[in-house]
Formats: C-alpha cells, sequence, structure tokens
C-alpha cells in the first residue's frame, strides 16, 4: 500500500459515527422519522424530551455498545457528545440527553409493537431495495456451477424469490405462513387426502402459487414443558419433491436455519450489545430494549459491509462498537469527499 492510499484510508477511520450515520441515512433514512412517530405513552404535559430524542438516545447507546444506563447517563453527558448526539438525531438541542432512568420509564409503558413496526419497515424497505436480487446475481457469478438450497423466513415466499431460484436453477427450503401466501393453505386444506410420515410429518408436492408449483410440507414438534405436551407447527415450502425417505432430512434442514439466527444473537451477546446484561426488571422494558438492539445491530452490520469491508478495514468485533462510542465526543467537521479520494488512490 502506498503511503497516499494508507492516509486515505486512516482518514477513512477517523470518526466512524459520522460515516456509520452515512450508512444509515443512504439505506434506512426513515429511521428517525419513524422514532418520531412512534406512539408516545407519556403524559406530554410532563414530557421534557421528545420521543424522537428518547428512541434515538436508546439507538446511539446500541450502536456504542454501553453495557449499562447508568454507563449511558455517564457517557451521554459531556457537552460534545451531547451536542453531536442532537445533531445526529435531528433534534432541537437541550443541555442534557435523557437520563437512563427517565428512558426506562418510557420503556415500561412503550408498546412493543411500536417498535416492532419500525424493526419490520426496515426489513421489507431492505427487500423493496432488492438487496437480495444483487447478492443472488453475484453468488451466481462467482459460483455458477456449485449446487445451492436457499433457506428463508416467510418474508422471501415471493413470486421475484421464487422466479430467481428457478433462473438459477437452485433449490429452497422456505418457512411458510399463512399469511405470507394464503392461497397456498388454502390450496392444500382443499386436497382430500395427504402424504404422511409418522405422526409428526404430512406434506403435498405440486400445489399451486401463482406461476409455479411448489412442495408444502407440515411437521409438528413434540416437547415436555412443565410436565404437560407442548405441540408447536411449523411449514416450509420447497421446490425439492418431498417423499417419504426425505421428508425428515427437509425438516432438519428447515429447523436449522435457526442457527443463523443464533449466531445473530451471539454476536448481540459477546461483541456488539451486551444483551445477558438486565437493563431493567421490567418484562415490557427489556423487551423495548431488545428489540432497540436489533435495530441498531441490522445499521451496524450495514456500516461493517458497506463501509468497513467495502474499504478493506479490518477491525475485531468486539472493538467495533467500542470504537464508535469513541467518536461520539470528536468534533464535527465539514464531511470531506472521501469516497472520491478513495476511488481515484485504488486502495489494492
Amino acid at each position: 500500500m502506498s503511503r497516499e492510499q494508507d492516509r486515505i484510508k486512516k482518514k477513512l477511520e477517523k470518526n466512524p459515527i459520522v460515516e456509520c450515520n452515512k450508512i444509515q441515512k443512504k439505506f434506512y433514512p426513515e429511521l428517525f422519522k419513524k422514532f418520531e412517530e412512534v406512539k408516545d405513552p407519556r403524559h406530554q404535559s410532563y414530557s421534557e424530551y421528545t420521543i424522537k430524542t428518547m428512541l434515538g438516545t436508546l439507538y446511539y447507546k446500541c450502536i456504542g455498545g454501553i453495557s449499562s444506563m447508568r454507563e449511558m447517563t455517564s457517557v451521554f453527558n459531556d457537552e460534545t457528545v451531547v451536542k453531536n448526539l442532537y445533531s445526529f438525531i435531528g433534534n432541537e438541542e437541550q443541555n442534557y440527553m435523557p437520563h437512563g432512568v427517565t428512558v426506562n420509564e418510557l420503556l415500561e409503558k412503550l408498546d412493543p409493537a411500536e417498535l416492532e413496526k419500525v424493526q419490520k419497515d426496515i426489513v421489507y424497505t431492505m427487500i423493496r431495495r432488492k438487496t437480495f436480487v444483487r447478492l443472488a446475481a453475484k453468488i451466481k457469478k462467482k459460483f455458477p456451477r456449485l449446487p445451492i438450497v436457499i433457506t428463508a423466513d416467510e418474508l422471501y415466499v415471493t413470486k421475484k424469490v421464487l422466479q430467481i431460484c428457478k433462473d438459477y436453477k437452485w433449490d429452497y427450503i422456505i418457512r411458510y405462513k399463512e399469511g405470507s401466501a394464503s392461497s397456498i393453505a388454502k390450496e392444500y386444506r382443499a386436497l382430500p387426502e395427504k402424504e404422511k410420515t409418522g405422526t409428526d410429518i404430512e406434506y403435498q408436492n405440486k400445489i399451486m402459487f401463482q406461476e409455479f408449483d411448489v412442495n408444502l410440507i407440515y411437521y409438528k414438534e413434540k416437547k415436555i414443558v412443565n410436565k404437560a405436551e407442548k405441540v408447536t407447527e411449523f411449514a416450509w415450502i420447497t421446490s425439492i419433491e418431498i417423499t417419504k425417505n426425505n421428508a425428515k432430512e427437509l425438516v432438519s434442514a428447515g429447523r436449522n436455519r435457526w442457527k443463523i439466527e443464533n449466531q445473530g444473537f451471539n454476536r448481540q451477546k459477546h461483541w456488539q450489545g451486551n444483551i445477558e446484561h438486565a437493563y431493567s426488571w421490567n418484562e415490557r422494558a427489556q423487551k423495548n430494549h431488545y428489540l432497540m438492539e436489533q435495530i441498531a445491530d441490522f445499521m451496524k452490520q450495514l456500516y461493517e459491509y458497506f463501509f468497513l469491508e467495502k474499504n478493506r478495514i479490518k477491525k475485531l468485533q468486539k472493538n467495533i462498537s467500542s470504537e464508535l462510542l469513541a467518536s461520539f465526543g470528536r468534533q464535527l467537521t465539514e464531511t470531506e469527499d472521501i469516497n472520491t479520494e478513495l476511488h481515484n488512490a485504488v486502495l489494492n
């Protein structure tokens, strides 16, 4: 790497939170507007801070990987940090950020469904941006002969996804819930007989979904909970023909998708979020804390890929949040056109 390239790389790392905010604004500029639209359960006459400021404070606590509400109150008491955070959130500056106790009082009253709406909108926004489509094309180009089976959740039961799999000759096992495509379950129930394997698996091949034939498999998972049997039903659509010989294997493959989600929990617990810490003893507040942690972690993953990885900046997972937090208190300057410089230098 030349001295010019090294200098540009150091400049890129100069203010991580500014770069993280750029990524958030590029991929989900609606974030703070969505916070502002959250239904505020507080009495407005006694509310010193807006709902956007309250949730924005909690969001940046999660971005910085702050381990407790007490630590948040302490770190966010710095004058420069306060000024910067109000600038990031887009609210009129006050002398202080909300106290951790004040934030927790809000979260004890806030309906978690409000933050779930934000979380869901982020996912749908990514799908509308056709992120999956671009990724699929890259994978096909790099591994044209590689046999691939796509495993995904119910959001991907769409014509576009199935068409991609068909065009690229990929198989799929996609979690199915009736809300994602009710016509599949309707046609399945209308069948006089279904194929079965034992007492826990039921299936049928060639069910029409739009112009596609999909194969549908149901699985009943039985567990003993508090000395009583608990039955949970799962379903998947798949391009793979279901037989008595492979039905259990397909169910196993569908259920193993939880490992992907589990890696996310592991990341949030050990590297990026401290989710094992009890930020509140109130159950509703705990859920709201975790929902915000997921929203922040989603943005950090975009930052890691579209800024750090794209610019070949290597950081340990455990350092990403701490370095973002350290940059909260840096003096902000006018943003330089770093991308243009980087393009001209062509980092190797």
